[in-house]
């Protein structure tokens, strides 16, 4: 598995207004949009359904800030020639991104959550 780029943002950005609870609700919205589409991944997401489901609509604790993504490539099959594409995101708070991902990515199996691509042998 090689790791092609990693890159993080403020969560928050750009919000004017809302709540910790349609936050979360936001997020969680974005990521299953996310998840449709093949090679695409969300961590956490179980979590996040977890906190929604035991939150009061007026709490004020904010979800985790920094929202994280990776793009990792594998070589999965030398024979058919094709490479697995994976996109994971995942949100948390002021810590080290890489531990997460090597954490998220313990977790996966990649082979059939990532997106099949012809290699470029050219």
């Amino acid at each position: 598995m090689r790791l092609l780029g990693i890159s993080g943002r403020d969560a928050f950005e750009g919000l004017l207004e809302g709540n910790a609870f349609m936050m979360r609700k936001l997020r969680l919205m974005r990521a299953r949009q996310s998840m449709n589409t093949p090679g695409n991944h969300v961590a956490g997401l179980d979590e996040l359904e977890r906190e929604i489901a035991m939150l009061d609509f007026h709490t004020d604790i904010w979800p985790p800030r920094e929202e994280w993504s990776a793009r990792l490539v594998g070589c999965d099959d030398w024979s058919t020639k094709q490479l697995v594409s994976l996109h994971l995101t995942w949100y948390q708070g002021c810590e080290d991104p890489f531990a997460r991902l090597s954490e998220h990515i313990s977790k996966l199996d990649v082979a059939t959550q990532g997106k099949r691509i012809p290699m470029d042998l050219d």
